[in-house]
């Protein structure tokens, strides 16, 4: 049997390195349940950085408006309203326009204001619906702390807020990634 210096690091190295992410990491995020929190929502990712989510215009969105729904006494959720490409200025009274609405929710990490997002929006709009997308609590400038019960509860919330307000038009719910868990 050979007897090879860097193999042995190497195993060595790597035995470490299996050690830490199986028995430690686990270890910590079973006694520590802020980590998996943390790990989880990734809300501390606030990304595209320095984003005024209160001007969504300054993100090239047309007919879009920043406006906030409050959940309880402890949380209000940022949101912004993308209009139909056919409606050139309105409000949430406008929403019983007879558009269909999209409620987005957006998956973990980021905000609303995310590239991709944006451009999904503006797709959306130019279909001619109404998109309500939200910042669950503890993302972008929602206040909170996300849990499970929580993104529940701010789904609901908004969802309720737009039927408050649009009694008979057709409302879908897009979901990604955490959003439709």
């Amino acid at each position: 049997m050979f007897y090879v210096p860097w193999l042995t690091s190497a195993a060595k190295t790597l035995s470490a390195f299996l050690f830490v992410l199986y028995v430690v990491v686990p270890v910590l995020v079973k006694t520590n349940p802020w980590i998996f929190s943390k790990i989880l929502f990734l809300h501390f990712l606030k990304f595209p950085y320095f984003v005024d989510l209160k001007r969504p215009d300054k993100r090239g969105i047309k007919g879009c408006k920043n406006f906030y729904i409050k959940v309880n006494e402890k949380v209000t959720l940022g949101a912004w309203q993308t209009l139909p490409a056919d409606l050139l200025e309105g409000d949430s009274s406008q929403l019983n326009s007879g558009h269909p609405i999209i409620l987005y929710l957006h998956g973990r990490a980021g905000t609303r204001a995310q590239p991709h997002r944006i451009e999904l929006y503006k797709v959306l709009s130019s279909m001619n619906f109404h998109v309500i997308a939200i910042d669950y609590r503890g993302f972008g400038d929602s206040s909170g702390t996300p849990t499970e019960e929580g993104v529940l509860e701010d789904t609901y919330r908004t969802y309720k807020w737009i039927r408050d307000r649009s009694d008979k038009v057709p409302l879908y719910i897009w979901g990604h990634s955490l959003g439709s868990a």
